[in-house]
């Protein structure tokens, strides 16, 4: 009994210790399966970790690269930039605008800000353009008020004138009234002076009379003003010269005038034979040097080769004279060589002293050229006054002036 009770305690201490290294095997064996649990959580929580940051920098790549795309554009089948459409658009700009985007731009980066300082200078140019066209529009707006102005002025001038040309028929058939009624009274006054025709002719005698002695008395003046005066045109009567000496082989002479006579040197001379009643011209003589009582001569225009001036011919100048004193008047414009300071200086070398007025002692009158301006207030005129429109030249021809034109004088003097 004892001993079943001894065998059966043993047993169950067997089992109990059984039992306990069974459970010390279990629990060593939990917490050895739980360290390499552990172990693998955390491999585990490390890749996913890791697959998280490159999840989330692949999502951000992708959203840069599609922000990218949406910004360059030029998009394939998916939502991202075609690289093969971007590069054909880089050629594309090479291609049109060759003078911004040269071959040397192979980027969008290297070529928009080519583009935009392209766009830039265009829209620089366009403005200027534009404030070009303002200016000229603001002056074609002024040239249209400018042209409306003068429309209007020109249609007032229209209105005016045709007030005036009404006027003036208004006054041309008041005009042809008067002439009619002065025409009547013409009429009785040609029967009034019928009846004094017959005593008219009864004075006629004595009318022949008086102006027979105003005819004589002309005649008289005329006369004096023949002998003071040496007409231009024709030449003198008397000689002012002789011919002292002739050099053939030169063409030139000596002729006894000079400074003692005002001889000016430019003087022109028309060389006549010395023989009696000898009128036919052989040559010119112009005056080259002077001395004291001679001048030396070059002969030109020699008429006949055969009748070469010769010692003794006479020489003529219808303005000169060597001896007495003379009045001219210029009438006309002069300018040039032949200015008015100048031919006072010339006619006053040869003794003729130059008038501002016409008178009694006026021996004759020079004629210039038109004027351009009025010769009395010296203002610009729209039409040229010509020289023989003016009352002192009219004037002098009634009094019997010599006329001598400026062209005459100038083939009688060089200076």
């Amino acid at each position: 009994m004892n001993t079943s009770v001894r065998g059966m305690a043993k047993v169950s201490v067997v089992w109990t210790i059984f039992v306990l290294v069974l459970f010390i095997v279990a629990l060593v064996m939990f917490f050895v399966n739980n360290g390499e649990l552990e172990h693998q959580r955390q491999i585990v929580a490390s890749q996913t970790s890791s697959l998280a940051e490159k999840t989330a920098k692949n999502s951000a790549d992708s959203a840069e690269i599609i922000a990218i795309s949406e910004k360059v554009g030029y998009q394939g089948n998916g939502n991202r930039t075609d690289v093969a459409l971007l590069t054909k658009a880089v050629a594309d700009l090479h291609e049109a605008v060759p003078e911004t985007i040269d071959p040397s731009v192979k980027t969008v980066q290297s070529a928009l800000p080519l583009l935009v300082a392209a766009i830039k200078s265009q829209k620089d140019r366009a403005n200027e353009l534009d404030n070009q066209v303002k200016t000229k529009t603001a002056e074609n707006d002024e040239l249209q008020k400018a042209m409306r102005t003068a429309i209007a002025d020109k249609d007032k001038e229209a209105t005016d004138l045709r007030r005036q040309v009404t006027d003036l028929e208004g006054q041309n058939s008041d005009f042809k009234q008067n002439y009619e009624k002065q025409l009547a009274d013409l009429r009785e006054q040609v029967k009034t002076a019928n009846v004094s025709l017959a005593e008219a002719r009864t004075s006629i005698e004595t009318n022949n009379r008086k102006f027979a002695n105003e005819n004589e008395a002309s005649l008289t003046r005329m006369n004096e003003l023949t002998r003071k005066l040496n007409p231009i045109i024709k030449e003198p009567q008397s000689a002012d010269g002789h011919v002292l000496a002739v050099s053939k082989n030169l063409g030139l002479g000596w002729i006894d005038l000079g400074a003692k006579n005002r001889l000016p040197v430019g003087a022109r001379f028309t060389v006549v034979s010395g023989a009696q009643g000898a009128t036919r011209v052989k040559a010119l003589a112009e005056v080259t040097k002077v001395q004291g009582d001679m001048a030396e001569v070059a002969f030109t225009e020699q008429r006949d080769p055969f009748d070469p001036p010769t010692t003794g011919d006479v020489v003529f100048n219808p303005v000169y004279d060597p001896h007495g004193e003379r009045n001219a008047l210029l009438v006309g414009s002069f300018s040039g060589a032949y200015g008015e300071e100048q031919l006072k200086n010339l006619l006053a070398g040869m003794g003729i002293h130059v008038q501002t007025k016409l008178d009694a002692t006026t021996d004759f009158m020079i004629v210039g050229s038109e004027m351009y301006t009025d010769p009395e207030t010296k203002q610009p005129v729209d039409t040229p006054v010509v020289p023989t429109d003016l009352p002192v030249y009219k004037e002098a021809i009634a009094q019997g002036v010599q006329v001598v034109q400026l062209k005459d004088l100038r083939s009688y003097f060089r200076f």
